[in-house]
């Protein structure tokens, strides 16, 4: 089965991703017998923060997202797959608008992702992004690609990203601003087989971090794992090692 990683935008930002062979693999992908994921997310790990999400799924896609915030819907987007013998186009449809985004995967005759791009606005000729440039291991899959970013028909900005993994499970990815210079360092550590620790270090600590807290611009996290795999908590922790409840999920999956 392909799919692809997609962010969705919540309070605090949280990535939501399945992955097979995409450029983007995910911190932990959901596993394929999960069909409903509802979510709460905390302020300084006592009160709700008023946002409340339900992720639903089939065959382990994602296939529509609600958000609600203090009662008042937010969001409201389905996800809509189309696979032919060479590609994975998966479009996400804003329900109270005309707009949508589109992904499209490209693959090889090796079931390779070769090439992805994404569009907004129902503009098919002109993409927001393209991924190129992979390189495979014969073991792990991607490992190295290249991203062109599209801001205008006269502006655009390059992207290198490096990953790896240990024991065929994904621990750091690297991301090369102009494929030079590292911008951005996000790795994870199975500590046993019910917790992850996760570490994002945006190098320059003057940097802006959108939709999340950090210290000198590195953000540190804890996931909490059902029996399953699937994470079920998700902590904020401090340089000291004070932890904050930011995210508890309640997962049901298929036959019960």
């Amino acid at each position: 089965m392909r799919s692809f990683a997609t962010l969705f935008i919540l309070f605090p930002y949280l990535l939501v991703a399945q992955e097979l062979q995409t450029p983007f693999p995910s911190l932990l992908p959901v596993t394929d017998e999960v069909i409903e994921i509802k979510q709460r997310s905390f302020n300084r790990g006592f009160w709700s923060s008023g946002w409340k999400s339900l992720y639903l799924y089939e065959h382990g896609r994602l296939v529509r997202q609600i958000n609600h915030f203090c009662g008042e819907l937010r969001m409201d987007e389905t996800f809509e797959y189309t696979q032919a013998d060479n590609s994975l186009r998966v479009k996400q449809i804003y329900t109270d608008q005309e707009d949508y985004a589109l992904t499209i995967n490209y693959f090889n005759e090796r079931d390779e992702l070769i090439k992805s791009e994404l569009y907004f606005d129902q503009d098919t000729l002109n993409p927001q992004w393209l991924c190129h440039s992979f390189q495979y291991d014969s073991l792990e899959g991607v490992v190295k690609f290249k991203r062109t970013n599209y801001y205008s028909e006269s502006r655009q900005s390059s992207e290198c990203f490096e990953l790896k993994f240990q024991n065929s499970r994904f621990i750091e990815r690297l991301t090369f601003d102009s494929c030079k210079t590292v911008t951005k360092r996000e790795s994870i550590e199975f500590q046993d087989n019910r917790s992850v620790f996760q570490v994002i270090d945006h190098m320059n600590p003057e940097v802006v971090v959108v939709g999340g807290r950090s210290e000198q611009g590195i953000q540190r996290y804890i996931y909490k794992l059902d029996k399953r795999g699937n994470w079920i908590k998700r902590y904020y922790v401090k340089a000291n090692g004070r932890k904050t409840l930011e995210i508890k999920r309640k997962i049901i999956y298929e036959g019960g």
